[in-house]
């Protein structure tokens, strides 16, 4: 009898969804290239098997290219993964990565530094603090299943005074 319930406790474990990388990547690991994650090594944009990019909302409206937010204000924002047909079936998920004066809160992470989603079409809220930074970038780190994890290229959001001065310096 104890054999025959072993058996059905390991098989009922064996079901249980295994903890995927993004909620348990915490802060102790950078989002670049030198690292080794799930075994493998951490994938460039241009390497990557797949190109996926951040998507910034704001107001009903949504960036993939750039973002711009007001000086001297707070703005509030999501983000997302914004992924190519071949993966909005699979299960992609994601950390993401703030720069000074970015602070994720919708889940946030390292003390608002990062934040993570379970699936590619999860966001996550981040508040942009423009008195603190005139650019913020985002990146991201994510995967499908247990293979190597990607990153993301780098999403620049900059201050509305800084995109008027860079303009008149062209």
């Amino acid at each position: 009898m104890i054999k025959v319930q072993g058996r059905i406790t390991l098989f009922l474990l064996v079901l249980v969804r295994a903890s995927s990388f993004a909620s348990w990547l915490r802060c102790y690991i950078d989002l670049d290239d030198s690292e080794i994650i799930m075994n493998y090594q951490v994938l460039l944009p241009e390497d990557a098997p797949h190109l996926v990019h951040i998507e910034v909302s704001a107001d009903g409206e949504t960036w993939t290219d750039s973002f711009s937010f007001p000086a001297e204000a707070k703005t509030s924002i999501r983000a997302r993964l914004r992924v190519p047909e071949e993966l909005i079936r699979r299960d992609v998920q994601y950390v993401i990565e703030s720069t000074n004066g970015g602070t994720f809160h919708d889940p946030a992470m390292c003390d608002g530094v990062r934040s993570h989603a379970s699936a590619h079409d999860e966001s996550v809220g981040l508040v942009i603090d423009g008195s603190v930074s005139e650019r913020i970038e985002l990146w991201a780190a994510w995967a499908s299943g247990h293979e190597a994890v990607s990153l993301t290229p780098r999403l620049l959001l900059r201050r509305d005074d800084l995109i008027a001065t860079e303009a008149i310096e062209l």
